[in-house]
C-alpha cells in the first residue's frame, strides 16, 4: 500500500488538486486500486450554503475523472512507456458513464486496468466504486508519452 506521501513522490499534483489518499492494490503494469475519500471540507464545497439543496453536494464529475486519472498515472509509470525523458499526457477519454452521485462521506475506489501499451501511449479503462457498487465507468483513457522540451 502507498500512502499520500508516497503518492506525492510519483504524481506531480499538489494541494488542492492532489486527490488520491492511498493506493491499496498494485499489480505492476496491469492494474491499480486507489482511494479518494470525499469530505465536505474540500474546496469544491466552499460556497455551499447551509440551506442549499442536497444535490449541491454531488461531487463534481470533473474531479471524479481527475482522481481516476491520478490513479492511472502511477500504473502507467511501469507499463513500458519511457517517462524518464517524456512527459505523461492524458490525451483522450471515451465511453464515460456516471451512474450514481458521490457525496461527502463517500469513499471512491478507482479500479484502473491497462488494456494496451503502444510505443508511445497506453490505453486504460476501469470503474469507480463506492461501498462496492459501481458509480462510474471509464471505457477508455489514452495516456501518451510526449518528449520533454529542453529548458
Amino acid at each position: 500500500m502507498l500512502d499520500h506521501q508516497a503518492i506525492k513522490k510519483i504524481n506531480l499534483q499538489r494541494y488542492p488538486i492532489a486527490l488520491l489518499d492511498c493506493i491499496t492494490h498494485y499489480e505492476r503494469g496491469k492494474r491499480i486500486v486507489a482511494i479518494k475519500a470525499v469530505t465536505a471540507s474540500e474546496p469544491c464545497y466552499r460556497d455551499i450554503t447551509d440551506n442549499a439543496d442536497s444535490s449541491c453536494l454531488h461531487y463534481p464529475r470533473s474531479l471524479m475523472i481527475e482522481s481516476f486519472c491520478q490513479a492511472a498515472g502511477p500504473l502507467c509509470l511501469h507499463s513500458g512507456l519511457d517517462f524518464s525523458t517524456n512527459t505523461m499526457l492524458f490525451v483522450s477519454m471515451s465511453d464515460i458513464e456516471f451512474l450514481e452521485p458521490i457525496v461527502p462521506g463517500d469513499v471512491m475506489e478507482h479500479h484502473v486496468e491497462i488494456q494496451k501499451v503502444l510505443s508511445d501511449a497506453a490505453v486504460v479503462s476501469g470503474v469507480v466504486k463506492v461501498k462496492g457498487d459501481v458509480v462510474a465507468r471509464v471505457g477508455q483513457l489514452v495516456i501518451a508519452a510526449k518528449p520533454k522540451h529542453a529548458q
